[in-house]
C-alpha cells in the first residue's frame, strides 16, 4: 500500500499487502528499492529487507518503488508503482458560494480552492459550525480542488440572521496541514402552510384561495407570495373554467424579504357539471296529461335538486328523478326547461325542450228529432279545431241502442231507433280524432225519438150515408202524442182532399167512399192513417 506524504513527514511507511496460495507469507524475504528512478537527492534508507519498509523522503517529487519478493520455495515476483512526495506547505482555501444570499432551508455550498506546492492534497477536514460542535467534522480523503461541499444548516424562521464559523482543514500528507475559517450569515426561511383545499364546481364563479399561508413571521417581500398552476392568478384566484375538468397541482411560494423562499403544494379538483335532460311522452295534447321522465347525468356525485320551467308560467322543483305527469292547458309551442343541481352544488347548463302541444278537437254534434217507426235520424257534427285541420279528423259514434249497438266512423252519419229513449235519453257519443292523435269526446243525452201519432176522425151523421148533396162532417179527433197537431191531410175516395182540422164535404154522385186521415204534430211525426168509409144514395 502506498502512503500519502509530504516532505515534512518523519518517514513514509510502505505496507506490503502480498499474499501466496499456500500461504507461506511468513517465509517471505523483502527488498524495497524507494528510488527506482533516481530523483536526487534521494531518500534515506534507498532500501529495505523488511516486510514494511520505511523511509525519509528529502524532496518532494515523483517517484518509484520496487518490491521484490520471494518465497521459501526461492520463486520471485515484483511490483513497481508510481509514488509523490507532495510539498510541504498546503494552502488552505475555500469560497462560500452566493454568501450574501444564504437561506436556512438550502445547503450552504463551499468551493474547495486548496493547494499545494507539490503534489495534491490528501485530505480535508471540514467543520461546518466550529464555535459551537467543535468536534463535529466532514473528512474527505480523496478532496480535488474545485469540488463542492454542501451542508444544510437547521431551518429556523426566528432570529432574521444567524452566524456560523466554517473551519476547512487541507492536508498533503501525514503532518503538513493548513486552516482556513470563514463566517457565514443564514438568513431566516419563510415556512409556509397549504391545507387541503375542498373541489370547486366547474359552473362555479372563480375563488379566491384561502388555504396557503407563511406561519413563521418572516417579513415578505414585496408582493408577498405568488401562485402558480392551472387557472390560477398569481394572486390565487381560481377559475374552475379556465383549468377545466380534474385535478390540478396548485403552488404556493412566499418569499422574504431578503429573497429566501418557501413553497407548498396542493392539489384541487374541479368537478364536471351535470347534465341536465328529461323527455316526454307522446301524443301531447293540451289538456291532456304528458310523462316527464328524467335522464339528467351527475357526471360526478350525486344530484338532489331538478328546477323546472314549464314557460306556461308554472315551476316545479323537484328532490328525486321518479317520473311524473304535466299538462297543458293550451296548445302552443313552450320552452320548457331544466336546471339541475348536485349535492357538491354544481349547477347543469339550462337544457332546453320545446314541447309541441297539439290542440284538441272541440267535439260538438247537433241532435236529431227522429220520430217512431221510422225512428231515423242524422247526427250532424259539429266538431272545429284551432289550427283548422278537421278535414284530417277520425270519427267514433256511439248511439247507446241495445237494438243497434254498431258505431260509426262516418262525420255525420244516420242511425235509426226503433223504441223510445229510456229514461235520461240514449246517451250519444261521439269521439274524435284529430291528425297529430289527440282525443277529444262528447257524450249528449238524447230523448228525441217520438212516438207515432194517431189519426182518428167522427162523421156526421153518424150513419155514414147521406143522399147526393147532403153535406157532411168531419171532426178530428187525432191524437199528437208528443206535441198539438199542426197538419191534417184529408183524402174523400173522390180524388178530393182537404187540409183543414173539421172539413164538411158534399159528394156529386152516389158511390161508398173511403175517407182517410194522416195527421202532423208540431215536430213533425206524421200518424198512421185513419179510415172510414161514407155511403152516398141517390134521390128517389
Amino acid at each position: 500500500m502506498i502512503p500519502e506524504v509530504c516532505l515534512t513527514d518523519a518517514a513514509a511507511v510502505f505496507t506490503d499487502t502480498t499474499s501466496i496460495p499456500d500461504g507461506s507469507q511468513s517465509s517471505f524475504t523483502y527488498n524495497w528499492t524507494f528510488n527506482v528512478t533516481g530523483v536526487t537527492p534521494g531518500p534515506t534508507p534507498a532500501s529495505s529487507t523488511v516486510k514494511n519498509g520505511t523511509t525519509k523522503y528529502n524532496k518532494a517529487d515523483n517517484y518509484q518503488v520496487k518490491l521484490t519478493v520471494k518465497s521459501n520455495a526461492g520463486c520471485v515476483d515484483s511490483l513497481t508503482q508510481a509514488f509523490t512526495v507532495n510539498g510541504s506547505i498546503p494552502k488552505s482555501d475555500f469560497n462560500v458560494i452566493n454568501p450574501t444570499t444564504l437561506c436556512s432551508n438550502l445547503p450552504v455550498q463551499i468551493l474547495n480552492t486548496s493547494t499545494v506546492d507539490f503534489g495534491w492534497l490528501t485530505k480535508v477536514e471540514i467543520y461546518w459550525d466550529f464555535l459551537n460542535n467543535p468536534t463535529q467534522k466532514v473528512i474527505d480523503d480523496t478532496p480535488t480542488v474545485g469540488e463542492i461541499y454542501n451542508h444544510l444548516y437547521a431551518n429556523f424562521q426566528q432570529p432574521a440572521t444567524k452566524t456560523f464559523t466554517i473551519r476547512f482543514v487541507a492536508y498533503s500528507g501525514g503532518t503538513c496541514v493548513d486552516v482556513k475559517t470563514k463566517t457565514v450569515t443564514i438568513n431566516a426561511s419563510p415556512l409556509t402552510q397549504f391545507v387541503t383545499m375542498p373541489g370547486i364546481c366547474f359552473d362555479a364563479a372563480p375563488r379566491q384561495i384561502t388555504q396557503a399561508s407563511e406561519i413563521g413571521g418572516v417579513a415578505g417581500s414585496n408582493p408577498a407570495f405568488a401562485y402558480y398552476g392551472n387557472g390560477v392568478s398569481s394572486t390565487g384566484l381560481f377559475n374552475p373554467a379556465t383549468a377545466g375538468v380534474g385535478t390540478f397541482p396548485i403552488k404556493y411560494v412566499y418569499t422574504s424579504n431578503i429573497g429566501c423562499q418557501d413553497s407548498a403544494t396542493r392539489n384541487i379538483t374541479v368537478w364536471p357539471s351535470p347534465t341536465a335532460k328529461f323527455g316526454i311522452s307522446s301524443p301531447v295534447c293540451e289538456k291532456n296529461n304528458i310523462t316527464i321522465t328524467d335522464t339528467s347525468v351527475a357526471n360526478y356525485s350525486n344530484i338532489v335538486s331538478w328546477s323546472y320551467n314549464f314557460d306556461d308560467g308554472t315551476t316545479l322543483v323537484r328532490n328525486n328523478a321518479i317520473a311524473f305527469t304535466k299538462n297543458y292547458l293550451t296548445g302552443n309551442t313552450y320552452n320548457a326547461t331544466l336546471v339541475v343541481t348536485t349535492d357538491s352544488g354544481c349547477v347543469s347548463p339550462v337544457f332546453t325542450k320545446p314541447i309541441v302541444v297539439n290542440y284538441l278537437p272541440r267535439v260538438n254534434f247537433s241532435l236529431p228529432e227522429i220520430c217512431l217507426p221510422d225512428g231515423r235520424g242524422t247526427f250532424n257534427n259539429l266538431s272545429t279545431i284551432p289550427d283548422n285541420s278537421e278535414a284530417l279528423f277520425t270519427y267514433l259514434w256511439n248511439f247507446d241502442d241495445p237494438a243497434d249497438p254498431t258505431p260509426s266512423v262516418l262525420k255525420s252519419p244516420t242511425h235509426q231507433y226503433t223504441a223510445l229513449a229510456p229514461t235520461g235519453g240514449y246517451m250519444v257519443k261521439l269521439k274524435v280524432t284529430s291528425k297529430d292523435g289527440c282525443v277529444d269526446s262528447l257524450t249528449k243525452p238524447f230523448s228525441n225519438v217520438y212516438p207515432q201519432p194517431k189519426a182518428k176522425f167522427d162523421i156526421a151523421p153518424v150513419t155514414k150515408a147521406v143522399c147526393i148533396g147532403d153535406t157532411l162532417f168531419f171532426t178530428d179527433r187525432s191524437d199528437g202524442k208528443t206535441s198539438a197537431v199542426n197538419t191534417w191531410k184529408w183524402t174523400f175516395g173522390d180524388n178530393t182532399t182537404d187540409a183543414t182540422q173539421n172539413p164538411s164535404k158534399k159528394y156529386a154522385d152516389t158511390n161508398t167512399y173511403k175517407v182517410q186521415l194522416v195527421i202532423f204534430n208540431t215536430q213533425g211525426c206524421i200518424s198512421d192513417t185513419a179510415t172510414d168509409y161514407v155511403t152516398v144514395h141517390p134521390y128517389p
